[in-house]
């Protein structure tokens, strides 16, 4: 297929003409798809354009990928084969209908931003666990009532967001997690701080605002990188924020 005719089709694609947008697939469809940057850009940013190019298995397409960000769409599900998009490196799906992850999506490798607020997920799967480059994950708001072991794998993260969910307890792995520089776990259900997050000594910034924390271990001082804490909305007494502002002098403390 010549550019002329990639660029005669990528006009279709983008008009608002959604007979065009038909018309523009069955193109593709009959003639093929090469490598195109333009195309597979366009894609990318269309929830039904994507969907109709994995279940056609466009490969050479799907490799050209590296970012997928939608917000408010209606995406139940998302394919088995994911892993077609073997390049991509950011995967942000928020505020959507997503109620399950396929366990292709360990084979995402080069995945550095996974980030699915506010679906309907309530399980993560373990497969998560494969992406070895990620550095961002953010589950906010989705419906977790325990902490995902899979994330005790992802030993390069930097970034962890469980906000809103019902997590109770922190696992004793967490030590493991030994990048990681900001933990938000705000608006979930903990009654304590355990030793291991005490020894994540690279964090500067930890919100663990409404819960149920009702006392603070001395180990804290551990954290002397740590630049920003939130505790406001816990059940703390004067004593204990007393004694998190004195082992904690260089911290900015919000209670």
């Amino acid at each position: 297929m010549s550019n002329l005719d990639y660029e005669a089709i990528i006009a279709l694609l983008k008009s608002e003409n959604e007979t065009n947008h038909e018309l523009g697939f069955q193109l593709l469809e009959s003639l093929g798809v090469v490598p195109n940057y333009e195309l597979a850009r366009l894609i990318s940013t269309q929830p039904a354009y994507l969907l109709r190019s994995l279940k056609n298995n466009w490969a050479a397409l799907l490799e050209l990928v590296k970012k997928i960000e939608f917000r408010y769409q209606p995406i139940a599900t998302l394919p088995s084969n994911l892993k077609l998009l073997k390049n991509l490196e950011i995967l942000s799906i928020s505020h959507g209908t997503l109620s399950t992850l396929p366990k292709e999506i360990g084979h995402l490798r080069k995945l550095e931003r996974l980030i699915l607020n506010y679906n309907t997920l309530n399980y993560i799967p373990e497969e998560v666990g494969n992406l070895k480059n990620i550095i961002e994950l953010s589950l906010v708001g989705s419906g977790l009532d325990t902490f995902p072991t899979c994330i005790l794998d992802l030993a390069n993260l930097e970034i962890l967001s469980l906000i809103d969910n019902q997590i109770s307890n922190l696992p004793k792995g967490l030590v493991h997690l030994d990048k990681l520089k900001k933990l938000i776990l705000r608006g979930n259900a903990l009654n304590e701080i355990p030793m291991e997050l005490c020894m994540l000594e690279n964090l500067e910034i930890l919100d663990l605002s409404e819960n149920n924390i009702t006392r603070l271990p001395g180990a804290l001082s551990v954290l002397q990188n740590l630049k920003i804490l939130y505790l406001s909305r816990n059940p703390l007494n004067k004593s204990e924020q007393e004694k998190v502002r004195n082992i904690l002098p260089n911290t900015v403390i919000y209670i």
